[in-house]
């Protein structure tokens, strides 16, 4: 998760930014005094404000491993990030900044977002090369390091570049907020088939002990108009695996309980084809995420939803998801009233953006925005804004 720094985090900020392998390739003063992770806790404000912007980066449990600054200007934004020793080589790295990346070139709209890099720092390098970041050459002996006179390499990346990595991991995204319908969620599918062209259609049902609706998700797709597809029941003792997407042209994730169905696909993100199209219902809908909100009613102690709508979870809980959309995912919206846990998790730096869905209703989201809302409910599109949050509905 990447959220706003505290100062409750001065402690652990010092321990890793005065490690000496983390610092090695750094600018930063040594020792790393309290006053001055104090200084970098206080670069408030949203990703994207003119000047430097830092967010923590911190696993589920709570701990603080890292941190990703943002220092924007004229469309354009430098980034860089610190990692503990010890979460480092464990793809943390790269989850935080590909959220990152998303909300600047998603909702911010920035143009082109660039880093400075010591080429002799291996790890950071074969990070950004593996998000796509291009080396646009290296200033021989401009930098004034810790040892002396060093190269600086620069590099960079495209909103038109990010996009094209966006759609080759996927083709169109239809998230639909549950319901029962049949007729409203016809129209809350529109576009599905038209995306597919006839291509087949993997649908997976989670099993969580009580069997599948196989007839449900059978009748939902039919009346979409999808013309070729498969029903699979999968569970704790039938894991889906790459050899089940082989050759589909679109996967279709079914509604239940979302913890289950994030702990059962969340492996198989890399899996997934090229230009595969991606439709989810309420818990599939939910997953697709790279931050996926996956149930809870308290935060903090404080109740933000119904328990009922909690999936059988207390806390609310946010885990990596599929990755397919820059922003969390709620769903049945104003039926079970889970809108407040949305904004709750905005508003508490759990998830930066959210949509959530009514039941009924759709959402497409196709080159790397939002191009349509589907169905006879609302959709909610929730971000962050100065102190607070905002709520901006959305129709057909």
């Amino acid at each position: 998760m990447v959220r706003p720094l505290t100062a409750d985090d001065i402690p652990a900020i010092v321990a890793y930014r005065n490690d000496p392998e983390v610092a090695r390739y750094q600018g930063w003063p040594l020792p790393f005094t309290p006053g001055l992770a104090a200084e970098l806790a206080g670069h408030r404000g949203d990703l994207g404000d003119p000047g430097w912007v830092q967010r923590g980066i911190e696993l589920a449990g709570g701990q603080l491993i890292g941190d990703v600054g943002v220092n924007a200007a004229d469309g354009q934004a430098e980034v860089g990030i610190t990692l503990a020793p010890g979460s480092q080589g464990k793809g943390y790295a790269t989850e935080a900044l590909q959220l990152v990346l998303d909300h600047l070139f998603g909702p911010v709209g920035l143009h082109r977002v660039f880093a400075d890099v010591d080429p002799r720092n291996r790890a950071v390098l074969k990070l950004l090369t593996g998000l796509g970041f291009r080396n646009e050459g290296t200033r021989v002996a401009a930098y004034a390091g810790r040892e002396g006179w060093t190269d600086s390499g620069d590099l960079a990346l495209l909103a038109s570049e990010w996009r094209r990595r966006a759609d080759a991991r996927t083709g169109q995204v239809f998230l639909v907020g549950g319901g029962r319908d049949r007729d409203a969620l016809t129209a809350a599918h529109a576009g599905l088939a038209e995306a597919l062209g006839g291509r087949s259609l993997l649908c997976v049902a989670a099993d969580d002990g009580e069997g599948i609706d196989a007839d449900r998700w059978g009748g939902i797709l039919t009346d979409a108009g999808v013309s070729s597809f498969e029903v699979l029941r999968i569970a704790e003792d039938r894991l889906p695996t790459a050899a089940d997407l082989a050759g589909i042209g679109g996967l279709y994730v079914a509604g239940g309980l979302t913890p289950l169905y994030a702990r059962l696909l969340a492996p198989l993100q890399a899996a997934l084809p090229p230009a595969t199209v991606y439709a989810g219902f309420s818990a599939g809908a939910a997953i697709a995420a790279s931050r996926a909100l996956v149930g809870g009613w308290l935060l903090q102690g404080r109740a933000v939803c119904p328990e009922d709508a909690a999936e059988d979870l207390e806390e609310v809980r946010v885990v990596s998801g599929l990755g397919l959309v820059p922003f969390a995912v709620e769903v049945h919206a104003s039926q079970w009233g889970t809108l407040g846990r949305a904004v709750n998790a905005v508003a508490a730096g759990l998830v930066d953006q959210a949509w959530a869905l009514d039941e009924n209703t759709g959402l497409q989201f196709v080159d790397g925005r939002v191009s349509g809302v589907h169905g006879t409910g609302r959709g909610y599109w929730i971000t962050r804004s100065g102190e607070g949050v905002r709520v901006e509905t959305r129709t057909v």
